[in-house]
């Protein structure tokens, strides 16, 4: 699995930031082009060609496997949300990735780091 971050200094230190990722460079390119230019959108598979591609921790890689589907949302016939719900794998996944950090060339999480 394969990232496009962008790493900015601070006075609180060093911040991570997630652009884009994907199973291969291309798809975290064309994810971080939806993210940063498409508002969300890429509807002709456009790839982001700034940042830092990383290759993903398989901890990390884990943690986002289990975690992408994993928001359950139900709507009525209207298409009104009538239900909406994260399982445990859905909200340790954006625990993950709200605490990145680079350890050894490679994109990893914070989260539940060993001492």
């Amino acid at each position: 699995m394969k990232a496009i971050i962008e790493i900015s200094q601070t006075s609180a230190g060093q911040i991570v930031t997630l652009l884009g990722i994907g199973n291969t460079e291309v798809e975290a390119r064309r994810a971080a082009y939806a993210y940063v230019v498409g508002r969300g959108h890429n509807d002709f598979d456009d790839e982001y060609e700034g940042g830092t591609l990383l290759t993903v921790s398989p901890r990390l890689a884990e943690l986002v496997r289990r975690g992408d589907d994993a928001w359950d949302d139900t709507y009525d016939e209207s298409g009104r949300l009538v239900e909406s719900s994260a399982s445990d794998d859905y909200l340790n996944m954006t625990r993950a990735l709200a605490s990145l950090r680079v350890d050894q060339g490679m994109l990893d999480t914070k989260e539940g780091k060993k001492a």
